[in-house]
């Protein structure tokens, strides 16, 4: 039986930056011709692949992060939408180190509560979500003063579309 082929940047050459250059990789590791079609297809495989990767935990890989400042009696902020999962919150200190790490709850239980979420305080519950790509965050205590927090988490990869596009993990 063949050995079977182990792609690396010996056997493929450097790694693809570009989706056309990507889709031009694959095509050639399953032996394909580079024709629009094959391409085409090619890119359609990637994409499922991506879109696959981003059902599985890939921690290690794709963990992003973000400061919000938070606004007095604002308790809802606007956040990266390509979040996954989330990892840590951590409220910072004026030299933009730890001073507390957050709790972190689920949408549904957060909200759960949100008839009892009129104490304002410094923050110590945070929750995510992601519905449609809408990409917020909720604190609890509001705010009642700037805060400055660190949030990180478990990024998804983009799907692929122009060949122009880069593959960012």
């Amino acid at each position: 039986m063949p050995e079977p082929l182990i792609a690396t940047t010996s056997t493929i050459g450097p790694v693809p930056a570009r989706f056309a250059e990507l889709k031009d990789q694959v095509a050639l590791i399953l032996g394909r011709q580079l024709d629009s079609d094959s391409l085409f297809r090619c890119g359609q495989f990637i994409n499922r692949v991506i879109k696959e990767l981003n059902t599985r935990p890939w921690k290690a890989l794709l963990t992003s992060g973000t400061n919000i400042a938070t606004v007095n009696g604002t308790k809802t902020y606007a956040m990266d939408s390509l979040f996954y999962k989330e990892s840590k919150g951590q409220r910072l200190d004026a030299n933009s180190k730890p001073e507390y790490t957050l709790r972190y709850q689920d949408w549904e239980s957060f909200q759960s509560r949100a008839d009892v979420q009129v104490e304002t305080g410094k923050p110590t519950i945070y929750t995510l979500r992601n519905v449609h790509s809408d990409g917020l965050i909720e604190f609890y205590p509001v705010p009642d003063a700037v805060y400055t927090h660190r949030v990180q988490y478990y990024a998804r990869i983009t799907q692929l579309a122009n060949n122009d596009d880069t593959l960012a993990v």
